[in-house]
């Protein structure tokens, strides 16, 4: 693991190592010619060329140049107004008060197994008509209420943006960020909040053409980011192999923002982290947010 340079130089490497009768497989790649879904897509890639089966089409280059061709277009500037509009004349509530006053983004991580399973969540979805995404995010707020005790409550969720059925093959940075800003005091049952936030990720993924967390569309907010995916990477489409999950550990890592959330299913269970700039934020009162979101979590899920 080394640190990359962007121009004139690869941002992917590879290097296979053989130890005795086995071999080893070893890849880095940058953040900006990847995200987490272009992971599990590669690692199928490479099992279906090891055996000589034939690869699907990319189209990353086709989704750079609808991007590009987009940015002046009547879309384009609405999807822009949008994103304002949801944004605009409040105060929001954006991430839990930190302990301390710091910019400096040094990396913390809070893990906990929340007991939660991936058969619970998919009956949640079915019973209640609301994605795990959704439920996700609408905890995240209902959190933010609570460590806060604010109303006005602004977080951001992530998605992977693969917009067309032919793009769920395509190897790239192609994620979005996008926001959902609620006041609760318009929302007085759970039932309301969960069909306005599941409306604003709907309206959200229909205006994803602009770059909402770019500075120079919207101004750049750190807010609470809730991500939700399921398999990151599953080593699982490796077909006739034997994958190791090696953990890594680096001096250099930071977070973007002041909390972020991450939920990932595997193995049947839902795992939940946060990541916090460590300046910021005693890990306690991190612990403290995570129990919250947690509780809340499992009361959306329950729901009937």
């Amino acid at each position: 693991m080394q640190p990359f340079k962007l121009y004139r130089k690869s941002l992917c490497r590879a290097k296979i190592f053989k130890c005795g009768e086995t071999l080893y497989l070893f890849i880095d790649i940058h953040h900006i010619i990847s995200d987490g879904t272009s992971l599990g897509i590669l690692l199928e890639d490479i099992s279906r060329a090891y055996h000589g089966e034939e690869l699907g089409k990319d189209y990353y280059y086709t989704y750079l140049l609808t991007e590009h061709e987009k940015l002046n277009s009547a879309e384009y500037v609405a999807a822009k107004k949008y994103f304002q509009n949801i944004l605009a004349g409040k105060n929001w509530c954006e991430y839990p008060n930190p302990d301390y006053e710091s910019w400096e983004s040094q990396y913390g991580e809070v893990e906990i197994d929340p007991e939660i399973s991936t058969e619970t969540m998919a009956a949640a979805e079915k019973r209640l008509g609301f994605s795990r995404n959704v439920l996700s995010i609408t905890a995240a707020i209902l959190s933010l209420r609570d460590y806060c005790m604010e109303t006005a409550i602004h977080v951001d969720f992530l998605n992977s943006n693969r917009t067309e059925d032919y793009y769920w093959d395509t190897v790239g940075l192609m994620f979005k960020i996008l926001p959902v800003a609620v006041e609760l005091e318009n929302y007085p049952s759970v039932e309301r909040l969960l069909q306005e936030v599941n409306r604003q990720v709907t309206e959200s993924f229909a205006h994803s053409i602009c770059d909402y967390s770019s500075e120079d569309n919207v101004a750049l907010r750190d807010a609470l980011l809730v991500n939700y995916v399921a398999d990151l990477g599953d080593a699982s489409a490796l077909k006739g192999f034997n994958p190791t999950d090696i953990p890594l550990t680096s001096e250099n890592k930071a977070t973007a923002g002041h909390v972020d959330i991450y939920m990932n299913e595997s193995d049947g269970k839902v795992d939940i982290s946060v990541e916090y700039q460590r300046n910021a934020y005693k890990e306690e009162s991190i612990k403290k947010f995570l129990d919250m979101f947690v509780r809340n979590l499992k009361i959306l899920v329950n729901k009937n």
